[in-house]
């Protein structure tokens, strides 16, 4: 009596297949995990140069918030009644003889005057990036 022999397994077909599925699952993996990484590198460079903006905007609005107006107002100083000054010069930001912001590689203070109060627009460039770049309004006290 010949006993039938149960031919299971898997064909060349199906084996090709099946690695065709691994190949793109493993492709999509590696892309995701790429990505991760770019934005997580990302996040970190940014988060280095917020936290100057941040000490920056801490300071400068203290100094808006107890002056009325200012002496002088050029493209890279400003200088407030209370004779504080700010200055940008060797890619810093400087509060009198104190850097109070680093890396900057382009800073510019502008005056402006709407409904009677004053207004400081500083426009900030922080390392060449153009992702890293910000314009502020700061009103200065006015009651």
């Amino acid at each position: 009596m010949n006993k039938v022999k149960s031919e299971k397994g898997i064909t060349l077909t199906a084996l090709i297949i099946y690695m065709l599925v691994l190949v793109i699952v493993i492709s999509a993996l590696t892309l995701i995990v790429s990505n991760a990484m770019k934005n997580s590198t990302y996040i970190s460079e940014r988060g280095k140069y917020m936290a100057e903006l941040n000490k920056f905007n801490v300071i400068f609005l203290a100094d808006c918030k107890t002056n009325t107006d200012t002496i002088s107002v050029t493209d890279t100083q400003i200088e407030f009644e209370s004779g504080v000054k700010y200055t940008f010069k060797d890619n810093g930001i400087y509060r009198d003889d104190l850097k109070v912001c680093n890396t900057v590689t382009n800073c510019n203070f502008e005056k402006l005057v709407e409904n009677n109060k004053n207004i400081l627009k500083v426009s900030i460039q922080l390392d060449k990036n153009e992702e890293l770049a910000t314009t502020t309004d700061y009103v200065l006290k006015y009651w």
